[in-house]
């Protein structure tokens, strides 16, 4: 007998993401659009040229907030996981779990990140209440929500041009100069080479450290 896991976006709730040009939007889904009596929805609009992103969320119908973040003061996209478990087998070992991809962004100054979209669906373990035999086959039924979370994710970078978790600090030389890449500005060993980026030239972005 053996295991296949299957995926299906119809286990899945996830925001509609579209590229338009040197625009990138997402909207909530309509899936929990709906779940709150259309009540509640969020769009993101990331415009490259303006080097913007513009966010509105609407809350009880008719409340509206809209917040608007220059590219220069996101500092990094924050992208987690977290899992429920929703059936056991024996032993007590996990079967089956929902899972929730969270993506929010970091703002230089601020201790609180901004909120932006939730990946959620049926999760693999093992077997759960979604497996289904085929022959001597189980396949295990699992929702799309990773593969949504990571492509939104690599379109956040692409365009924002910022990369996950907290930023690597510049690394020094012997002098005290700072090096990064000169194309894309993300830190760089302190000696000449290829950013492992974008491949752009390395050299010294900042003069000696004071103090």
């Amino acid at each position: 007998m053996s295991l296949v896991v299957a995926r299906s976006s119809l286990l899945s709730s996830v925001p509609r993401v579209w590229v338009d040009g040197d625009h990138l939007h997402a909207r909530t889904s309509f899936g929990v659009r709906a779940l709150s009596l259309f009540s509640y929805a969020m769009t993101l609009h990331v415009d490259r040229r303006a080097r913007y992103v513009f966010i509105e969320r609407r809350t009880l119908w008719f409340l509206r907030r809209s917040r608007a973040i220059p590219f220069g003061q996101i500092e990094h996209i924050d992208y987690r996981f977290s899992s429920v478990t929703t059936e056991w087998g024996l032993g007590g070992r996990p079967t089956d779990q929902v899972e929730s991809f969270s993506v929010d962004l970091v703002l230089r100054g601020e201790e609180e990140p901004v909120r932006l979209f939730r990946f959620r669906g049926e999760g693999s373990v093992s077997t759960g209440h979604l497996g289904v035999l085929l022959g001597d086959t189980i396949v295990d039924l699992e929702g799309g929500q990773e593969d949504a979370s990571r492509r939104f994710v690599a379109l956040l970078q692409e365009f924002i041009g910022v990369g996950l978790g907290k930023p690597m600090p510049r690394l020094r030389d012997g002098s005290g100069r700072a090096w990064a890449c000169l194309s894309c500005m993300r830190p760089a060993p302190p000696r000449p080479g290829r950013c492992l980026y974008c491949g752009g030239q390395a050299g010294p972005s900042e003069g000696p450290a004071s103090g």
